[in-house]
């Protein structure tokens, strides 16, 4: 054999041990990369588990708690209304007793007589009738 053959020989058996030597270190590198990223899952799979269980009672009492207020302030904006057309319909009533008022503190001055001389008895008792019987067609509260 020559020194040739021998120095080949040599040099394959290097780049083979050193094949086999970077195969094995591959392989230690992937066994713990997969380790790793199996223990990254792990730990967001108990995470996320353990969010579900904190969060979903509290979503829902949340969620209970926001559709209670609605409800109270579904009732509330209905009696508001209801307390509104009360006043809407009072409120016509209440202007003519305003003008009743002036009326009867303008015949006090004049004396009860009309500056024509006439009586204002006759409008006075047709007006009060008819307040009395609007008085009484109102809703009690």
């Amino acid at each position: 054999m020559t020194t040739f053959e021998i120095c080949n020989i040599v040099l394959n058996a290097i780049v083979a041990v050193l094949v086999v030597g970077y195969g094995v270190w591959l392989r230690n590198v992937f066994k713990h990369q997969i380790g790793a990223k199996d223990a990254t899952i792990e730990s967001k799979d108990a995470e996320i588990s353990r969010l579900r269980t904190d969060t979903a009672p509290a979503i829902a009492a949340a969620y209970d708690a926001m559709r209670k207020h609605a409800d109270q302030m579904t009732a509330d904006v209905g009696l508001l209304n209801q307390k509104l057309d009360e006043q809407t319909k009072v409120l016509p009533l209440a202007v003519e007793i305003r003008v009743l008022a002036y009326v009867v503190d303008r015949m006090v001055e004049l004396g009860g007589k009309n500056p024509d001389g006439g009586s204002y008895n006759n409008l006075l008792n047709e007006v009060l009738a008819d307040l009395d019987k609007k008085i009484s067609e109102l809703p009690t509260a």
